[in-house]
């Protein structure tokens, strides 16, 4: 009994070894430090003293809540949980450039295309009235053409360079089973696009003064060749690149030709200055 006495108050004298060799190490330092214990060390001290197979009793319990307390939370943490469903994702094709050139001309659609079957069944081939949102607004319809892909036609041409916002109400918009990965996507129309082709020079071998150049200018999209044919100008530059005076010549001679490469349409003017004085 003495020797469990014994073992149950070593704790607690411990404690006051610990505290006494803080105290004599700050003391220097500090000076006098007074503390007093509070009120249930003491009481804590008589109950081992007068129930010490309690007082263990309690203690082991408490060790053991401790320690299975520590084992369950590991446990908990590393629990197996079920697969999460896989969350759909999504592909935008922006619309590419109308080809105004084609015997009909049709403006292109906006796709999305999901990675699984996300329309609601009674939904496909029919038009979406909710749940999708396009800022800023243009005319058009949304429509699910199959489980995988949503088109949008717009009622008129893309403007040139716009900034566009799409939002989807995830419950409205797609079947109640579906978990989609993002809510919202943003895409661009293709910008103005002026650039310059490899130009050609010519000089008449009999007459050195009748002079050529040929030079091609390729628009993303069609322009208005009288007013681009106002604005052409012509002049040297130095080696540093510095262009100098615009030079003199007879209006130019513009020409329309349509290409077809990596984009589906373009337009180019090839302008030909006769005659540079």
């Amino acid at each position: 009994m003495d020797l469990l006495r014994f073992l149950l108050l070593l704790p607690v004298r411990l404690v006051r070894v610990l505290l006494h060799g803080i105290t004599l190490i700050l003391r220097p330092l500090l000076g006098n430090v007074s503390w007093t214990a509070p009120g249930w060390m003491p009481a804590t001290g008589v109950a081992i003293r007068r129930r010490p197979r309690q007082s263990a009793a309690l203690l082991a319990g408490l060790l053991v809540l401790i320690v299975g307390g520590g084992f369950g939370w590991q446990w908990y943490k590393h629990r197996p949980r079920p697969a999460e469903p896989e969350r759909i994702t999504f592909e935008v094709q922006a619309p590419a450039i109308t080809d105004y050139s084609a015997p009909t001309i049709s403006f292109h659609s906006l796709l999305v295309i999901f990675s699984h079957s996300a329309a609601p069944i009674e939904r496909v081939g029919k038009p979406v009235t909710s749940g999708v949102v396009m800022q800023p607004a243009i005319k058009g319809e949304w429509t699910w053409t199959d489980d995988h892909t949503l088109r949008f036609q717009p009622a008129e041409d893309w403007p040139v360079g716009r900034h566009y916002e799409v939002r989807f109400d995830v419950a409205k918009a797609f079947a109640g089973h579906v978990l989609m990965a993002a809510d919202h996507f943003n895409f661009d129309t293709r910008p103005f696009e002026a650039k310059i082709g490899r130009g050609e020079f010519y000089q008449d071998p009999q007459d050195a003064t009748a002079k050529k150049t040929i030079v091609p200018v390729n628009f993303s999209y069609p322009v208005d060749t009288a007013q681009f044919e106002k604005r052409v100008a012509l002049a040297l530059a130095d080696n540093k690149g510095k262009a100098g005076p615009a030079l003199k010549f007879r209006s130019p001679t513009i020409s329309t030709s349509s290409m077809h490469g990596c984009i589906p349409s373009r337009w180019s003017c090839r302008a030909m200055m006769a005659r540079c004085c």
